[in-house]
């Protein structure tokens, strides 16, 4: 983990304190299989300070789920995360059309079959590390196989 996380720091500029955002994937599994997150990520990041955040879209999501386990990650994020409000995501702005219905304003050039199949918080977690390849130098925690396979096509995001 030490030499990952110094091939970071020198060839895109993440380092202490790291940002990490988690989805709500990895928040229910964490949850599921009883991991303490800030133990385990402290040793992983090798005791440097380090922050949870989670959007929005993902604890809308968690609280549309029925069940104690999706509440009780939901919970999770509200309490130890800060929260990614959909306005702070760029590129994710509502503009209106002609026709009065509400667009999401995407980038030209990024395919949006990938994004239609991710579901609303993964695309927001897309658009916040494509914005200048990663620039704002978040770290993230997924178990979506489906972001997963866009994320890694991404330079920079770890």
């Amino acid at each position: 983990a030490r030499k990952t996380l110094q091939f970071y720091a020198l060839n895109a500029g993440i380092q202490s304190p790291y940002k990490v955002i988690l989805d709500g994937n990895f928040l229910v599994a964490a949850i599921r299989q009883k991991v303490p997150l800030y133990e385990r990520l402290g040793k992983t990041l090798q005791k440097t300070d380090f922050t949870f955040y989670v959007t929005r879209s993902a604890l809308d999501e968690l609280a549309s789920l029925p069940g104690d386990l999706f509440q009780q990650a939901r919970q999770f994020g509200l309490n130890e995360c800060e929260i990614i409000e959909r306005f702070a995501i760029p590129g994710k702005k509502k503009k209106e059309n002609n026709k009065g219905d509400d667009k999401d304003d995407t980038e030209e050039g990024e395919g949006e079959s990938s994004s239609s199949s991710l579901g609303e918080p993964g695309d927001d977690i897309r658009h916040l590390v494509t914005e200048g390849n990663n620039r704002r130098g978040y770290l993230i925690g997924t178990q979506d196989e489906a972001l997963s396979g866009v994320l890694r096509g991404l330079p920079y995001v770890p």
